[in-house]
């Protein structure tokens, strides 16, 4: 934190003692500082500038996107003065920082700042495999996103009105369960194989079902070694073993009578591993399509997706 405290101090110093917000289609910016800041000629950007005059100024912005339209990110200095450039809520401050020697030389400079808020077209899931007519998302769409995301947009797994997950509408969708997800490979796999609290892994030596899985639905991890497709679902239903000491290890492949929830700050997965051929020479596991229902960091900054379903 202080960290970027500094930073945002260096970037005020070298820039300035204006402050200017700029927005451009699809949304507006509210603060106390500069009030509402949004287009008023079509095809021209709002900019709304207020100066920055001492170390005791602090200020949050809000990006509140029109209908149809949705937050993306702080663009130019708001990339580094906002503590998280993809949230709609950026503070900038110099609190803390009375006698820093470069915020103080420059807080009179006749020099602009800007920080730009990005707003981008609500979009369609329109990229989807339909299975025994329920309609599957591609979990690659919902990639770098945490589970408190999800929950804010999806309570109990139902998207209502004005869910926007990455940008997509998401009325409509649910946000499948471990048990659904068993659903969903039973169908390749043609047979129940996956059913209820255990197995947590059900692997199969050179399956047919496996590659054709992986036809339709995109990895969201790979490797030269595998293919891989890991994705978040909803724990409403779920609940793991005795959390090992590694929360992040292979569970075991059966369930116990001693059942925990999972430990804060991860959420259950559900993905396919496939090995595919052997290099020629190589010794190892290949040959093995892998279904495990295991534990993965909730932290956004992944490639791990989520599953989203819905009946058509």
């Amino acid at each position: 934190m202080l960290s970027r405290i500094f930073l945002a101090a260096a970037v005020l110093a070298v820039s300035a003692c204006k402050l200017t917000m700029v927005v451009d289609e699809g949304g507006e910016v509210q603060s106390q500082a500069s009030g509402t800041c949004a287009v008023t000629t079509p095809g021209e950007p709002a900019e709304c500038s207020h100066d920055v005059l001492d170390t005791d100024y602090s200020e949050t912005f809000t990006a509140v996107p029109d209908p149809g339209w949705v937050f993306s990110n702080w663009d130019r200095a708001g990339a580094a003065l906002c503590q998280d450039p993809n949230a709609p809520s950026c503070n900038v401050t110099t609190a803390g920082l009375a006698g820093h020697p470069m915020l103080e030389n420059f807080l009179t400079a006749d020099v602009a700042v800007y920080v730009k808020a990005v707003f981008k077209p609500q979009s369609e899931v329109t990229d989807t495999v339909l299975v025994d007519g329920v309609e599957w998302a591609q979990p690659a769409l919902f990639t770098h996103l945490d589970r408190s995301q999800i929950v804010a947009n999806c309570p109990d797994g139902v998207c209502g009105p004005g869910a926007v997950l990455n940008g997509y509408d998401m009325e409509g969708w649910t946000w499948a369960s471990a048990a659904q997800m068993q659903g969903l490979f039973n169908q390749y796999i043609g047979t129940a194989q996956l059913s209820g609290p255990a197995p947590y892994r059900y692997y199969e030596t050179f399956s047919e079902w496996a590659p054709a899985f992986l036809e339709d639905f995109r990895p969201t991890e790979a490797s030269d070694k595998l293919r891989s497709l890991v994705a978040r679902v909803s724990d409403a239903e779920l609940f793991l073993p005795q959390p090992p000491a590694d929360p992040v290890s292979q569970l075991p492949d059966s369930g116990t009578a001693d059942l925990e929830p999972a430990p804060v700050g991860f959420a259950n997965c559900v993905g396919l591993t496939d090995w595919g051929d052997p290099p020629e020479g190589v010794i190892g596991p290949y040959g093995e399509d892998v279904v495990e229902t295991t534990l993965c960091d909730t932290n956004a900054n992944d490639n791990v997706g989520s599953w989203f379903f819905r009946q058509r």
